[in-house]
């Protein structure tokens, strides 16, 4: 692993920020930006009574467009796209009103969601950001559809109350609630409603002006039988898959005839769909391909679009046009666990293997990415670069895999980089990576191998030759953040 620190600095097309450990005695507290090269920071100040600038979170919307951060009472919000001045924006929420401390942006990232404290209030609240949604707003959700049935907004400790799911699209302002039901993996099982939401519309197509309701009606589904072989529903909530475009929702049918044999059709649900004026659309049922393998049970993973979507049997990966009925399947390389990367805003899926090897699905079909091998102790999770073109690693290692030459380090890492133009593996002091732009260029901080927390000790980049560059020192030290680490980081769109 080479490092230049006399030689120009690479740069990486990302946004990562964080906020310094120090707090001065106001209160004010710095949140530094990485920006595609460029090194800023701007100060938090509290405004509000009992506010404080010890932040709670700290999130880097879709696509690098800008960042929220949110401490107990205040959200702000600081623009990052083009012409942006990267400044504070002082609007506090306006809502009168306690609010949950948890936030997350939407999929497409044209607005932030944050719950309220009150949990029999059946509504969420939009808060403004950077690319989307101007004024706070408060939307109401829908009742049950099953008479004396209560439900609420889904909270992370649920998981055997019927409660709504939010679920929003990767490439459009359009956000989704769908009903679950009872049990240990609950399943959609009654009201389905469809909103369009202010914020840029990156199809260039209908875009709105305030919340709109689009349509409401209902849908059932069913789950999968638990198996640590199949990917996990992390894309496809409770087995619902939203379209890139939120044209649709997409879940598997479920046993009509109660017989206990597997059924391979889908049920689609389109608010734009053709119906009746004030009908609610109406569900489409989509018998797969003679090819569906029943035995196995096939279940749907990612709808990349809403006639073709990507199913999982466990032991292969496939993808069926439903409107051609054209069928592709591949083996999933390797033998560990494989985990599944959105790319291209939901229209691609790289699969990618504990041991390197990646595949990719997209409106071309299915293909092999790499089938190349290497041997990683995963820090976390892969990254991928918007286009899908490239997927880093972060592992740490064994004095095993070195050369006889480097046998006295007691700790290594390695950066393993991963593209159509095969695997290369960097090896030195251990590293985390946190965002890769589609040259390949990787944005990581190192770490010391014998400190348990991990914390930052200088931000770094491999640029697509190869070369490794300390870019920062990150003096004062990052503070960590809760449940996301020390950093938030996103690859920009170009």
């Amino acid at each position: 692993m080479l490092a230049c620190l006399g030689c120009a600095q690479p740069t990486v097309e990302a946004v990562a920020v964080w906020i310094d450990v120090d707090v001065e005695p106001d209160g004010s507290r710095a949140i530094q930006i990485y920006d595609g090269g460029v090194r800023r920071s701007v100060v938090l100040e509290p405004t509000i009574a009992s506010s404080s600038s010890d932040l709670l979170r700290l999130i880097v919307a879709p696509r690098g467009i800008g960042f929220t951060a949110t401490a107990m009472i205040d959200t702000v919000y600081v623009d990052l796209r083009d012409g942006g001045k990267g400044r504070i924006d002082p609007r506090a929420p306006g809502i009168a009103a306690e609010l949950e401390i948890d936030v997350a942006y939407t999929r497409h990232g044209n607005g932030v969601r944050r719950l309220f404290a009150d949990e029999e209030r059946n509504a969420i609240v939009f808060l403004p950001t950077p690319a989307g949604v101007r004024e706070p707003f408060v939307l109401e959700l829908p009742e049950s559809s099953t008479p004396g049935r209560v439900i609420q907004p889904c909270r992370a400790f649920d998981g055997v109350q019927q409660c709504l799911q939010l679920l929003s699209a990767a490439a459009a302002p359009v956000l989704f609630a769908v009903e679950l039901g009872i049990g240990p993996s609950p399943t959609v099982d009654g009201r389905i409603v469809a909103w369009g939401l202010p914020g840029d519309d990156t199809r260039g197509g209908q875009a709105w002006a305030e919340p709109t309701r689009l349509a409401v009606g209902e849908l059932r589904g069913r789950d999968v039988d638990p198996d640590t072989s199949r990917i996990e529903q992390t894309w496809c909530r409770h087995g619902v898959c939203i379209t890139p475009d939120g044209e649709a929702a997409i879940t598997m049918a479920p046993d009509a005839d109660g017989d206990g044999i597997v059924s391979c059709e889908l049920l689609r649900w389109r608010w734009d769909g053709p119906r009746e004026p004030g009908e609610p659309p109406e569900v489409e049922v989509l018998p797969l391909s003679w090819q569906c393998p029943t035995s196995e049970d096939p279940f749907l993973v990612a709808a990349l679009a809403p006639d073709l979507v990507v199913l999982d049997d466990g032991n292969h990966v496939h993808l069926t046009d439903l409107t051609t009925g054209a069928w592709v399947s591949t083996p999933k390389l390797g033998s560990s666990t494989v985990q599944m990367l959105p790319a291209e805003q939901g229209r691609a899926m790289l699969f990618v293997a504990n041991n390197g090897a990646v595949s990719r699905a997209d409106a071309t079909g299915i293909r092999i990415v790499s089938g190349e091998h290497a041997v990683c102790s995963r820090l976390g999770d892969p990254i991928v670069s918007p286009s899908g073109n490239w997927v880093v690693q972060s592992c740490l290692g064994d004095t095993s895999q070195l050369p006889v030459d480097f046998a006295p380090i007691p700790d290594f890492g390695s950066t393993v980089r991963i593209s159509a133009l095969g695997l290369e593996r960097f090896d030195g002091i251990p590293m985390r990576a946190l965002a890769v732009d589609d040259d390949g260029n990787t944005l990581l901080y190192s770490f010391d191998a014998d400190d348990g927390d991990r914390a930052p000790r200088g931000l770094f980049v491999l640029d697509a030759s190869g070369q490794m560059v300390r870019v920062d020192e990150l003096e004062p030290a990052p503070r960590p953040l809760m449940g996301t680490g020390y950093f938030s980081a996103q690859p920009k769109v170009r």
